[in-house]
């Protein structure tokens, strides 16, 4: 892990960072709240909540809970599921130039 990404950890610990999950700068999130993990993972909303009610959640300083990519996506049987595989990572970028653009549109 580079420093920045080191340093980016510490303060989205600390709250001073806006984005709501853990991140490395190579492999995307490592961490992240259960929409965006069904996302990154190709599959439904409810079959990941019901994988991560088996996974002990992250708290953040905030309150706010991630759960961890690899461990929801082990027990669901998801390959490789510490890093995310190229076609996994396009569609973690493309969900989050549309949350870029949404936001953009409403703020």
């Amino acid at each position: 892990m580079t420093r920045g990404a080191k340093i980016e950890r510490v303060q989205h610990a600390l709250g001073s960072v806006a984005a709501p999950w853990i991140t490395t700068e190579d492999s995307g999130p490592i961490a992240c709240p259960l929409e965006q993990l069904a996302e990154i993972l190709g599959l439904d909303v409810e079959l990941v909540e019901a994988a991560a009610q088996h996974v002990a959640p992250y708290t953040h300083a905030d309150g706010s809970l991630v759960w961890s990519v690899r461990q929801v996506g082990v027990l669901l049987g998801v390959r490789k599921a510490h890093y995310l595989t190229t076609s996994a990572k396009r569609r973690y970028e493309a969900a989050k130039r549309r949350r870029a653009a949404t936001q953009s549109r409403v703020g």
